[in-house]
């Protein structure tokens, strides 16, 4: 018989604990729902001293308004991850956003095409 297994952000808690660290610096990125941050930083807030996340995609801003303080965004200003950005920054007073002019994130890639400029 299978058992449930458990979720990823008491793992990453389970690990915190063991190595005596109450509280850690996360960088991240990505869709929410395909990472292991999101569980951590929306259930347990207490435990992230700073969140950076990389070019996120459109987010619910009030997941994370217990960390807006401590939430720093970097993100193109193209496309969903730019619009994403830029909407929780704007529902999320106190985030940080840094925006690379003229970039847009690609899934594969961590450079913008080429636009023939």
């Amino acid at each position: 018989m299978r058992t449930a297994e458990r979720p990823i952000e008491e793992c990453l808690l389970e690990l915190l604990d063991c190595l005596g660290i109450e509280q850690a610096h996360i960088a991240a990125g990505g869709n929410p729902t395909f990472t292991d941050w999101h569980g951590l930083a929306t259930r347990y807030p207490e435990r992230i001293a700073s969140l950076t996340v990389v070019s996120p995609a459109i987010l619910d801003g009030s997941e994370l308004a217990r960390m807006a303080s401590r939430l720093l965004v970097v993100a193109g200003d193209q496309a969903d991850t730019g619009q994403g950005a830029a909407r929780l920054a704007a529902d999320l007073p106190g985030v940080l956003l840094h925006s690379l002019r003229d970039y847009e994130a690609q899934p594969w890639a961590d450079v913008a095409a080429d636009r023939g400029e």
